[in-house]
């Protein structure tokens, strides 16, 4: 979603504990502000995590794409698709990360005033609402819920731009953040744009 890669919503490191604060003015009565903070027990979720939603995001939209159809919020994968497209090979333990990136969506709380038009909106939610694994003879699903927030966001038209599939494979969360920045300002129209050291370390929400 363009408007989450405007403002660090996402640790770049698999470990951070500690929340994730952004302030910017855009105007006299426009500021926008997000905390991420975590449940306790649990690190934030990281832009490693994402990687699930990205791919959850991506079938919401060729639905979106391809029909008149409104995606449903639950979205059923099968845990091979997953593993296929985020390039996991080690089932057992991949299993295990997966489990762990899914909890993390799902506790992970965020707080905003992202689509504040007049001062008057503010919003709570986590990443994901819920999640679940359904094992039973040869099918194994993954099903995930995304928060009301962030799928009125995918479903919005033009909001998801799309990843090469070798950003997956992408091995530092710093990398991650760099590509997404570029993908948002520049695409695929060969222009330019300009931050500062500054502003790349302010988006980022690195510690």
């Amino acid at each position: 979603m363009t408007e989450i890669m405007e403002v660090p919503f996402l640790a770049l490191s698999k470990n951070r504990r500690e929340p994730i604060i952004y302030e910017k003015h855009n105007g006299p009565n426009d500021m926008i502000k997000v905390k991420v903070s975590r449940h306790t027990g649990h690190f934030l979720a990281s832009i490693y995590d994402w990687d699930i939603v990205l791919l959850v995001a991506g079938k919401m939209q060729e639905i979106l794409n391809n029909s008149s159809d409104i995606p449903p919020r639950t979205m059923i994968i099968p845990r091979h698709e997953i593993f296929k497209s985020l390039g996991k090979k080690n089932v057992t333990k991949q299993q295990q990360d997966l489990e762990a990136s899914l909890s993390r969506l799902q506790l992970t709380g965020i707080d905003t005033t992202i689509r504040n038009k007049d001062g008057r909106y503010r919003a709570g939610f986590g990443i994901s609402d819920s999640w679940g694994y359904t094992e039973r003879k040869d099918i194994k699903e993954i099903h995930i819920t995304l928060s009301q927030w962030l799928y009125d966001g995918i479903c919005a038209k033009g909001s998801v731009l799309k990843v090469e599939s070798e950003y997956f494979n992408l091995p530092s969360g710093l990398k991650k953040f760099l590509y997404r920045t570029a993908r948002k300002h520049i695409g695929g129209h060969g222009e330019t744009f300009e931050f500062s050291i500054e502003k790349l370390y302010e988006k980022s929400g690195s510690e």
